[in-house]
C-alpha cells in the first residue's frame, strides 16, 4: 500500500475511530480464521490498531478446528448434535487445555508481538494483563452464547 491509499484509508476510517473512541467493541475471531497464519497476523494488527486509537475491543474466539484436531490427536472422536458438539467430562478438559492453553496464548503472543514491533514494550505487562483480562470476558460470552443465551448488548454499543 502507498502513501496515498494509507491515506485514504485512514480517511475512511476517521468516522469510525472517532464514534467508537472509548467504547468496547466485541470482536468474534472463529477459529477457521485462526488457521491461516496471514489472517492471524491481519487480526492481531487490527486489534492493536483499535485499542492503540481508544477502541476497547474484546476478542470472542472460536477453536472448534483446533479441538477437533487435539481430540483426534488423543484418539477421541468429536459428536454433534444439531451442529453443536456434545461435550463429556473428558472432552472438555480437551477443550479447555485447547482454548486456554493453546489459543488464548496463541492470540496474546501475536498481539504482544505487534506491541513489540511498534516499540510499545515499556507497556507490555500493562498490555498483557489487559489483553488477558479481554480475552477472559470474551470466553465468559462465548460461553453465554453456547449456552443458547442470545445477548442483545450486541446490537448497540456498550
Amino acid at each position: 500500500m502507498n502513501a496515498a491509499e494509507s491515506v485514504d484509508v485512514l480517511l475512511q476510517a476517521l468516522p469510525y475511530i472517532q464514534r467508537f473512541h472509548g467504547r468496547v467493541m466485541v470482536i468474534k475471531f472463529g477459529g477457521n480464521a485462526m488457521t491461516s497464519p496471514e489472517l492471524f497476523d491481519r487480526f492481531a494488527e487490527d486489534i492493536v490498531l483499535m485499542h492503540s486509537v481508544g477502541i476497547r475491543p474484546v476478542i470472542v474466539h472460536g477453536g472448534g478446528p483446533q479441538i477437533g484436531e487435539w481430540l483426534r490427536r488423543l484418539g477421541k472422536s468429536s459428536e454433534f448434535v444439531d451442529g453443536q458438539r456434545v461435550t463429556d467430562s473428558e472432552t472438555l478438559e480437551v477443550v479447555q487445555m485447547v482454548l486456554i492453553g493453546k489459543v488464548n496464548s496463541d492470540i496474546v503472543s501475536a498481539l504482544k508481538t505487534v506491541y513489540d514491533k511498534l516499540g510499545t514494550r515499556l507497556q507490555l505487562e500493562k498490555k498483557e494483563t489487559e489483553i488477558s483480562a479481554l480475552l477472559a470476558l470474551g470466553a465468559a460470552v462465548l460461553a453465554l452464547l453456547a449456552a443458547g443465551l442470545s445477548l442483545v448488548w450486541f446490537n448497540r454499543i456498550v
